[in-house]
């Protein structure tokens, strides 16, 4: 799962054209595992998902359609 969380994160960087801090990337995961644990399973890609879209509250529409069907694609 962790490699799927990281070709999501890859994507990610991509998409935005920012090269995020290493803050920044352990946020995503605080939140993610946080979600993960809060519903009482393993992290699985849309945790991270759903994190992408709360850290980064300025994540427009088309990029994050992009980054839904990225994730899809790697479930």
């Amino acid at each position: 799962m962790i490699a799927k969380v990281t070709s999501l994160k890859n994507a990610y960087i991509d998409l935005t054209e920012k090269k995020p801090d290493i803050r920044e990337k352990e946020a995503f995961l605080k939140v993610a595992f946080t979600i993960a644990k809060i519903n009482h399973r393993s992290l699985i890609i849309n945790d991270y998902l759903q994190a992408v879209t709360l850290v980064d509250c300025n994540l427009g529409a088309s990029k994050l359609e992009a980054l839904e069907k990225i994730a899809k694609g790697l479930v």
